[in-house]
């Protein structure tokens, strides 16, 4: 009913049986979008042929083309579909096409949202036009840093600014805008209106959690990094930040250094089984299908940490390409056995493919209750999950068995 509520849209769907052929696709394979086909009919026009061809088009030249008022939320929402009728037609696209769409589109949604709330404080605090883009940087960390997002991926992020304040000469009126410019940002990102969410941010990683500075300095983060503060699942984190928008030179000086800093400085030790104990808890905390994916013995985070605490260990060189690129490069450092590279690349895509499916077809993350039915739904769905549960057990099987040949009782990575 709310499809046909939409004026212009009958004849438009009539016209084109392709779009009703693909919809109805999307019920099937993606009912949180068909979801939103029926809250905002006028996406339902985004599902065809010529929509899903202009895929790689850069959302700044999208949003020039729509009015004022929600066009970033709507331009998102159109994208979201674009790639949703493209997934229907090609499910058989990799994992890593999967993960450079989505991590472009959130970059590019950061740089606008960044940029429109920076106008609006310089408009506000007469502060001159491009100063604050120019003097802040947004890191991306976790999907957004390592370019692996998803569709439902949060935004990890942190705000860095050139030296102690944005005004140096004047840090009471500065801390005011940069509080007003933090504020504005997750406003822009996290507000509810008609279209919805653009995404859920999460800025409890910069340096001392909610209790640090919503702006740190360039300067400042990579000393936080020898500081008794840090803890090393932060090691972790940050040797996948990124700069994602706002002054980029800024944010990849400031990365780099962290990277040499921890890279420089060993865990203490014992934290392999620290690591572990943290996933198991985190596990325990999420008892749904993805807190298992995520968080279990052999699963998507235990193989990222096995693979940092390797870099730390063989002091493998950061190159771009997420979890495969890391592969390689200890791959290169002699870090595996025969075969172990391949094992662990293979476990990391055919989960990492399970949890992009699961997100896809079910609205809600299943709880474990439900684990068997959804395991079996999404066989059902995608042909080379048959036989799910033997292929999680073998898959995870070898990772644990790389976690136990390498750090034996917890020991320390260096």
């Amino acid at each position: 009913p709310s499809l046909a509520s939409q004026p212009g849209l009958v004849p438009l769907l009539t016209a084109r049986p392709m779009t009703v052929a693909l919809l109805l696709k999307l019920a099937v394979r993606c009912p949180l979008l068909f979801d939103w086909a029926q809250r905002w009919p006028e996406l339902a026009a985004e599902v065809s042929f010529g929509s899903i061809r202009r895929l790689s088009e850069p959302l700044s030249l999208v949003l020039q083309g729509l009015p004022e008022g929600e066009r970033l939320r709507f331009a998102h929402k159109q994208a979201l579909f674009r790639f949703a009728a493209a997934a229907a037609l090609v499910p058989e696209s990799g994992v890593e096409e999967v993960h450079g769409w989505h991590t472009r589109l959130a970059s590019e949604v950061l740089g606008a949202a960044l940029a429109e709330s920076a106008s609006e404080v310089a408009r506000k605090e007469g502060v001159e036009k491009g100063l604050l883009l120019d003097r802040v940087c947004i890191l991306g960390l976790g999907r957004l840093g390592f370019e692996e997002m998803l569709p439902g991926s949060d935004l990890d992020i942190v705000l860095l600014k050139d030296g102690g304040w944005l005004l140096p000469r004047d840090p009471e009126r500065s801390a005011s805008i940069e509080t007003q410019l933090v504020r504005g940002l997750v406003r822009a990102l996290t507000g509810i209106t008609r279209y919805g969410a653009l995404y859920q941010v999460d800025m409890r990683l910069r340096p001392h959690g909610d209790s640090g500075p919503p702006l740190i300095s360039g300067e400042a983060l990579p000393a936080y990094f020898i500081s008794p503060g840090a803890q090393e699942w932060e090691n972790i984190s940050y040797l996948k930040a990124r700069p994602v928008a706002g002054n980029l030179s800024l944010g990849m000086e400031a990365v780099s250094a962290v990277r040499d800093t921890i890279m420089g400085h060993p865990l203490p030790g014992g934290a392999p089984a620290r690591i572990t104990g943290l996933l198991a808890r985190l596990e325990k905390s999420s008892p749904t299908l993805e807190g298992e994916l995520k968080f279990a013995r052999g699963g998507l985070f235990e193989i990222h940490a096995l693979l940092f605490l390797l870099q730390l260990r063989h002091k493998a060189k950061w190159r771009p390409g997420g979890t495969p690129a890391l592969i390689g490069a200890l791959d290169e450092a002699g870090a595996f056995a025969p075969g172990e590279a391949a094992a662990l690349g293979e476990a990391w895509e055919w989960q990492e493919k399970l949890l992009l499916h699961s997100r896809m077809l079910f609205a809600r993350p299943p709880a474990l209750k439900e684990r068997k039915a959804s395991l079996a739904a999404i066989s059902s769905a995608m042909a080379e999950f048959s036989g799910a549960e033997e292929k999680l057990r073998a898959l995870r099987k070898n990772v644990m068995a790389s976690w136990s040949n390498h750090f034996a009782n917890g020991a320390e990575p260096q």
